[in-house]
């Protein structure tokens, strides 16, 4: 009678929000390929890698310029660490307007294409003042909304509740490893070179990390 076919409907219905195609829980909110926790785990990574190459850049971009005994002396290389950081706090005012405008994972790819074209002039200028200038800003623009797009392009992966408690916690782990990734990079010291290039790779790498979530 009614009461059966409106008993079997609902199992229907229910049978098929269970199913691969149907809209229920099984289908994962990131809209990606991996779940809400490996979509948190692989930008916590990520994060961690980028805050590290972010922080040794600054640290070591004077010691790169004396290694490599280019144009750039060391006051002059001061001024260009200088020039970075200040591009980057420039560089964070203007993301929160475009972070506003356009979608999170297109401003973070573009910025992370950014920083690895700007450590690979400053490796092959080998301390050609051109190079090192045009370096340290571009890398400073492209480095300054990386953190900013990765946090609002997770938020916006893991659906109506957006993030919780333990992914912000996550976030945060990730962020104060990046310290580790500095002390790691030191360990190229010996060669001026391989700073940029360790630098460099991290970075390639960190855009690997995130290419798990886009797909």
């Amino acid at each position: 009678g009614a009461a059966e076919g409106a008993a079997e409907g609902a199992a229907e219905g229910a049978a098929a929000d269970q199913s691969p195609t149907g809209t229920g829980a099984s289908s994962s909110p990131t809209g990606s390929s991996i779940g809400p926790g490996a979509a948190t785990a692989a930008t916590a990574v990520f994060i961690a890698l980028v805050v590290g190459v972010e922080t040794s850049f600054g640290a070591f971009l004077v010691s790169y310029c004396l290694g490599v005994g280019g144009e750039v002396g060391e006051k002059e290389a001061d001024l260009a660490t200088t020039a970075f950081w200040t591009t980057f706090t420039l560089g964070r005012f203007a993301a929160a307007g475009l972070v506003a405008r356009v979608r999170p994972a297109a401003t973070l790819l573009g910025h992370c294409v950014c920083v690895c074209v700007a450590l690979a002039v400053v490796l092959a200028g080998g301390g050609s003042r051109v190079s090192v200038w045009f370096g340290s800003v571009l890398f400073g623009a492209g480095m300054s909304s990386v953190f900013a797009a990765a946090v609002a392009h997770l938020h916006e992966l893991l659906g109506p509740g957006g993030m919780s408690g333990g992914a912000g916690g996550w976030i945060s782990a990730g962020a104060s490893s990046g310290t580790l990734v500095m002390l790691a990079t030191s360990q190229a010291l010996g060669t001026p070179d391989a700073v940029m290039a360790t630098l460099l790779g991290l970075s390639v790498c960190a855009i690997g990390t995130m290419a798990a979530v886009w797909t």
